[in-house]
């Protein structure tokens, strides 16, 4: 005889899986949930609107992610807001940034969302990739830090050092996001996994073997 309770074949079929099943439930939608839209920033200077348009996306996963089960992740986009204020402070091109806009907007919906719906307990190496990042952009930070002091000593800073610090961190995010998910790939099929034994399990419990007096003799 199958159970009476619902059989969960995915990560989405609720929104509050019973205990002891973690995942991401990407069906679970709130205001904070899918990429802010560039409309949302006022329209003017299309150079400005860029860099506004990634500060807004930043905020926001920075403000969902306060709560998220991963310790320090809501840094991950601080980190990147205080780079691109760095980044406001020696050059004024914004243009520059269309490529970081993207690969954020990328961050947000393969690692950001995710981790904000994540349910139940997160496996280590989800935690660790998410440390690793944190590590990566602090060190991509400092770099454009040092930057800065070197434009105050020497009042110019050559275009190519600008577009090498964007490309750097370009790379960062990129990175983690292929590493992201391919760990959320193989989380999620090892839990469907362990799902469907389970239920296996519970099903032999229920057989006619172990219901029936003929089985228990």
């Amino acid at each position: 005889m199958m159970p009476h309770g619902p059989i969960i074949h995915s990560n989405t079929e609720t929104p509050h899986p019973p205990p002891g099943r973690t995942g991401v439930n990407l069906d679970a939608s709130s205001s904070t949930d899918r990429t802010p839209s560039s409309s949302a920033v006022p329209a003017g200077d299309g150079k400005k609107t860029i860099i506004a348009a990634t500060k807004l996306v930043l905020q926001t996963a920075a403000s969902a992610l306060k709560f998220a089960p991963i310790p320090n992740v809501d840094q991950i986009p601080n980190i990147l807001l205080k780079w691109l204020q760095v980044y406001e402070t020696i050059d004024d091109n914004d243009e520059n940034l269309k490529g970081l806009d993207d690969e954020v907007r990328k961050a947000h919906e393969t690692i950001f969302r995710p981790v904000q719906l994540w349910t139940g307990q997160v496996p280590l190496e989800i935690s660790e990739l998410i440390e690793r990042f944190n590590s990566a952009l602090k060190q991509q930070l400092k770099e454009i830090e040092a930057l800065k002091r070197q434009k105050l000593a020497k009042r110019v800073i050559l275009a190519t050092e600008i577009t090498q610090e964007i490309s750097a961190v370009q790379s960062c995010i990129r990175d983690a996001i292929s590493h992201f998910s391919v760990r959320l790939v193989y989380v999620q099929a090892i839990r469907r996994l362990t799902g469907r034994f389970s239920i296996g399990c519970c099903d032999n419990s229920k057989s006619p073997s172990h219901n029936s007096g003929i089985g228990g003799l």
